[in-house]
Order: structure tokens, then sequence, then C-alpha cells
């Protein structure tokens, strides 16, 4: 069962109350590009159901909401590495863990069931269920410790160059900021922006791609990660009705009029003016 996203293109903690069921069990909450969800109130409600959180933080690691690291609200929190994300180690990621069982199963599920028990060799290993070889190996995590110590500086530099873009086109009219939540602390993977409609979104775009830059996701990709477009999960499909599409009306007024400029930490310095340029020409032209 999915819900719908709010202002901040993340999970909607009031929409959330509307679909749990008997048989929920967990609630799975993604920070979107970069920017935290609504975490008091959607922990809230987990606490009220007697629901395990588990954070999505694949674009928040280094941020934070309150001082509380993105990734340490919920009961599980899982990071990539990929190529594309924050800090990388090439591919492969992290999970955390608040109880201890249940990081034990997952550390026997992602080394092919081994329990690593202390009292007997390896070749002996007990193990109590079955599982997969998802092991990240050394050379990757050496390099995941190199990335931990830049990850603040790297963090820290994309705020700031997502600020001198942001400088250069909050003026433009027709432009709608993402609402973030009140103490967050943003990774700022992305600059996120509303405008009127999905034509002007994809005529921003257009305009960005004739100035040499790009965007993320949005508007030229939401549909691989929306799941109001997943007709090709049937069991999705029958848990909303058999239509998709019309399940997420809320989701989908934000995702056909959002633009997503890509922020990077080595930025040349006329990117903000390209960017405005290119946006008025969209907007204005």
């Amino acid at each position: 069962m999915c819900a719908e996203i709010d202002g901040t293109l993340n999970l909607d903690p009031d929409d959330l109350k509307k679909r749990i069921t008997s048989r929920t069990r967990a609630v799975l909450v993604v920070h979107m590009l970069g920017t935290p969800a609504r975490l008091p109130e959607i922990a809230e409600v987990c606490r009220a159901n007697n629901l395990v959180l588990i954070e999505d933080t694949a674009w928040g690691c280094g941020g934070n909401l309150h001082g509380i690291p993105l990734g340490t609200w919920g009961d599980i929190g899982t990071f990539s590495f990929d190529f594309a994300k924050t800090m990388t180690t090439g591919e492969g990621g992290m999970i955390v863990f608040k109880n201890y069982g249940t990081y034990a199963k997952a550390a026997a599920w992602h080394d092919h069931g081994h329990e690593n028990n202390p009292v007997v060799p390896r070749w002996e290993d007990t193990r109590s269920g079955s599982g997969f070889n998802f092991r990240m190996n050394e050379l990757q995590g050496a390099v995941g410790l190199a990335q931990l110590d830049k990850l603040a500086g790297v963090v820290t530099t994309q705020r700031a160059n997502r600020e001198h873009i942001w400088n250069a086109i909050q003026d433009i009219p027709g432009i709608e900021p993402r609402i973030v939540p009140e103490g967050a602390y943003e990774t700022a993977d992305a600059l996120v922006f509303l405008v009127r409609n999905h034509q002007l979104a994809a005529k921003c775009r257009e305009c960005l791609i004739q100035v040499g830059l790009s965007t993320k996701i949005l508007p030229e990709a939401y549909t691989w990660h929306f799941s109001g477009t997943w007709t090709h999960m049937p069991e999705l499909v029958a848990a909303h009705g058999g239509n998709l599409y019309e399940a997420f009306p809320q989701s989908i007024s934000f995702l056909d009029r959002a633009v997503s400029l890509p922020i990077t930490v080595r930025m040349a310095d006329d990117i903000p003016k390209k960017a405005r340029s290119a946006l008025q020409s969209a907007l204005q032209g």
C-alpha cells in the first residue's frame, strides 16, 4: 500500500493515517532528493499504531531534522552508496538498527544466512533462515571510510551551491519553492521547485538543456520513481482499486509540475546565471 506525498515531495503523514490497515506492519519513508520528510508526525503515527518506521536515506545521508541525523529517527535506517549519492563506494549501501535482534537477522540475511556464532568455526556456523550474498567487500569499505571523512564538507558545499542558484532564480515569476520542514538540515542533493503545470516543467527542462544544464528526475523521469505509474506490479494495482494513476491525485498535482536542478560540489561560476537565463526563457518567453 502506498500513500500520497505533500508539499515536501515526501510522505504525507495525514494521508498515511488513512492508509493504515490491520495488515500494516511498517512504514517506509523516503527523504526525496535530500529534503527531510515530516518525521515527527510520521513517527507519531507509527507509535500510535505500533508500526516499524524504516527510513530510506539514500538521498539524506549527512542531513538531519532538529539536529537528529536522518536515518536514525526510525527503527531502521537505510543508506545508498552508489555513484550518484552524496557519498559513494561505487555501489552498495548500509543499514542501521535500533534493535539488536533485528540487526542480527539482517546481518545473517545478507551473508548466506550465517549467524556468525562465536562458539563454532565459520564452516560449522549456525543458521535459522535463508540468505543472500549482499556483502560489501573490503575495498569498498575502505573507500567508504575515506568518503565519510568528506561527507560534512560535501553537504556544506552542496548547500552553498544550491543557495547560489536559488538566489539567482527565486524572483522569477512562476517559481514556487518546495516546502521544507522546520528544523531541516538538507543535503541539497538537488534544488526542487514547482511551476504552474507539466507543460511548463517540460519547457524548463528543454531550455536548461539548451544552455548546457540539466534536470534530475523531475520532470523527465518522475514516472519511474512514482508508484502511480507502476502498472507492472499487479499486487500494487489491485491494492489501490485497479487504477494506480487515479489513486494519488495529490501526489500528481505536485510531481506533474516539479523541476529539479542537480547540485554538484564543483560548480562552475556561470551556472547560476545560465539557470536564470534558461528559466526566464521557459517561464517568461
